[in-house]
């Protein structure tokens, strides 16, 4: 099995296309996309985040790349989805190739015995055959 190298990234740091991470994010094999629910969709550096990527988009930088996303919310009562999909449309634009969760649907954090959250944004350098 590979080691993967991890790097988390806030999106306060990628809110500029010309400052932040966006190299290692270019050279990463997959990018793990996680925001919080707040008021029914994704929070609002997260939106400015993802109205930036459109340069990774013109670019190229991130087609084929894997791609996989999450969310929180405090609250059991708020409908996750509209922040779900805000985060797989960031991946599906540029050409991100999708990938899921293994949670069966229904998932009930009081049911679960072993299953523990975790947020992390995960960046591996691209192999140098990739480009």
């Amino acid at each position: 099995m590979k080691r993967a190298d991890v790097r988390l990234c806030k999106a306060e740091d990628l809110t500029s296309p010309g400052a932040g991470p966006w190299g290692e994010l270019a050279a990463a094999d997959a990018i793990i996309f996680g925001a919080p629910t707040f008021m029914g969709s994704a929070c609002g550096v997260m939106k400015t985040s993802i109205d930036v990527t459109s340069k990774a988009w013109f670019n190229c930088t991130w087609d084929n790349k894997v791609a996989a996303g999450f969310t929180a919310s405090g609250y059991l009562s708020v409908d996750r989805t509209v922040t779900l999909d805000q985060i797989a449309m960031l991946a599906a634009q540029p050409g991100m190739v999708w990938v899921g969760s293994d949670i069966p649907s229904g998932y009930s954090c009081r049911r679960a015995t072993s299953l523990q959250p975790t947020t992390a944004l995960a960046v591996s350098p691209a192999s140098p055959s990739r480009r």
